[in-house]
């Protein structure tokens, strides 16, 4: 991981927030019987993503969108993830 994502993900920490919550409530509602998943907030699976993840950040770094529709895009790659919807749309 470039150390740019990482000092992104540290200066908006409160994404990174919104992301470990949704990964708790994807998780709590995740069918185990669909395979065993890794907490999407893992460092394994997030750096698999960090393509997907990185530009939410600098678009959220750069004012460009909020913390609501960053969090909306960040569980959209989470569903894919999950290969479900988002328990709480």
């Amino acid at each position: 991981m470039n150390d740019d994502f990482a000092n992104l993900r540290s200066m908006h920490s409160e994404l990174g927030s919104k992301i470990r919550h949704a990964d708790v409530v994807f998780r709590d509602d995740y069918d185990d019987n669909n395979g065993s998943k890794m907490p999407f907030s893992s460092g394994v699976v997030f750096i698999k993503y960090k393509d997907s993840l990185e530009p939410i950040y600098q678009r959220l770094d750069s004012g460009e969108i909020d913390i609501g529709t960053a969090e909306k895009e960040a569980i959209r790659i989470m569903e894919t993830y999950y290969d479900m919807t988002y328990p709480l749309n």
